[in-house]
């Protein structure tokens, strides 16, 4: 059976004539009605992605919202069920469009007369059709906590990544220092240099610790210096200091506390009169 269709004009910024459209109560998906949108009068162009529905208020105080496509003419085309159909009287109507960021915009109402049927022979069946409305609201609320998600997820890279380059500038500095020092050590021509490590384990319960500097002889100086960000640190932390050199290669160290770590040290000699 051929369905038979209305074409009416429907304003989205005013109110105009009601738009009577006749129908026969208990018809079923055999008549649709197409809806040209105008705004103020103007043609209104449909965004691309935009969803149509079909908002009904029966005569019988019971509505729903149901699915309506959008045309390639960029009109709205409606066929109407069992359901908008089964109580007659009055049928008043509005189309709204929802796009994909939730936006909702709606028209002025049409209505449909819908007429008593003469005869009816069997009971009404109940319409399979719901609140496509309902349904397009936990759509766009999951589209809303996915970009949510994606939001969290960009946060936490730009995060961990500033980490990762605060990481690599302290890295580059303690290689910069690190470097510094060793030239001052290797290319200097009035001492020797070298590094060692004050590991936790070598200080005593007197937070003490006694090392052996090769080279070191009678009546040399020797200074010392963090080799790396990190063990100045710790140094600092511990309250790391020398103590006066008493005897030939020894050299004690002092702390307030046992240090968290071991501390990387870099030391320069320079020559007494010996």
């Amino acid at each position: 059976m051929k369905e038979i269709t209305k074409s009416i004009t429907v304003d989205l910024l005013r109110r105009g004539n009601t738009r009577l459209i006749f129908a026969r109560q208990n018809d079923a998906l055999s008549r649709k009605i197409l809806i040209a949108l105008t705004a103020g009068g103007a043609p209104y162009p449909i965004p691309s992605g935009t969803q149509a529905i079909l908002n009904v208020l029966r005569s019988d105080g019971q509505s729903s919202a149901f699915s309506a496509e959008v045309t390639d003419g960029g009109e709205v085309e409606v066929t109407l069920s069992l359901w908008m159909l089964s109580a007659s009287g009055e049928t008043r109507c509005s189309i709204s469009l929802i796009d994909t960021e939730g936006k909702k915009l709606t028209s002025d109402d049409f209505t449909i007369d819908v007429l008593e049927t003469l005869y009816d022979g069997e009971e009404i069946a109940t319409d399979d059709n719901y609140s496509l409305l309902t349904a397009l609201m936990a759509d766009i609320a999951l589209i809303e906590e996915t970009e949510s998600e994606r939001i969290e997820a960009e946060r936490l890279r730009e995060e961990n990544e500033s980490a990762r380059i605060t990481a690599e500038n302290e890295r580059a500095l303690a290689e910069s220092e690190r470097a510094k020092i060793y030239d001052e050590i290797v290319g200097g021509n009035y001492g020797k240099g070298g590094s060692l490590t004050l590991k936790t384990s070598d200080f005593s319960s007197d937070l003490t610790a006694t090392l052996t500097v090769d080279g070191l002889g009678t009546g040399d100086m020797i200074s010392f210096n963090p080799a790396t960000v990190q063990d100045r640190e710790l140094a600092g932390q511990c309250g790391l200091f020398v103590n006066p050199i008493t005897a030939g290669t020894q050299v004690v160290f002092s702390v307030n506390s046992i240090p968290t770590g071991d501390i990387g040290l870099v030391y320069f000699i320079v020559r007494g009169s010996t």
